[in-house]
């Protein structure tokens, strides 16, 4: 998870710092679940007296908010720039690599492509794969692709190759 230091924050959005530029924030909640090393905002400073209560390290507000023991970040538009803290500290989760062992092809498919294989040991096997699972290679209309009474198939079907298909 991201660390910054208030003084960092306060030049990352542009805001100015009202109390120590040192403090060093860990993370984003709202006023009222906000613990030590966190940010949060005021919008509305008729919600100001939950910021006297908050264990925030910090708060992003349009004034200075005086009598209390979090510092204060400075903004013209506390709402955006809370969003845009929030956007500093997200990290997104990262999928586990490798091929899921459940992982499924379907084989109903009219037509595979190539880039779907790469970088496994079939890469380049495409018409070796389709064959061996009875794939109907290059014949359009293929009993896949054709269509029939209750099928209106798929016109964006196109040969492997430019000598193929009708």
């Amino acid at each position: 998870m991201p660390s910054f230091t208030l003084g960092e924050l306060g030049k990352s959005l542009d805001c100015q710092v009202a109390g120590d530029p040192s403090t060093v924030i860990i993370g984003v909640s709202t006023v009222e679940k906000a613990g030590p090393g966190e940010i949060t905002f005021l919008a509305n400073m008729k919600y100001a007296s939950k910021a006297k209560t908050t264990r925030a390290a910090a708060i992003i507000a349009a004034e200075p908010l005086i009598g209390i023991a979090a510092a204060t970040l400075v903004s013209p538009n506390p709402y955006h720039d809370f969003a845009r803290a929030l956007g500093l500290f997200y990290q997104a989760p990262k999928p586990p690599s490798g091929i899921h062992p459940t992982a499924v092809i379907d084989l109903t498919l009219s037509r595979m492509d190539a880039s779907f294989l790469t970088g496994t040991r079939f890469e380049g096997k495409l018409t070796a794969l389709e064959m061996q699972w009875g794939r109907t290679i290059g014949q359009l209309p293929s009993p896949c692709t054709a269509g029939g009474p209750h099928n209106p198939g798929n016109p964006l079907v196109v040969p492997y190759r430019w000598n193929q298909g009708p």
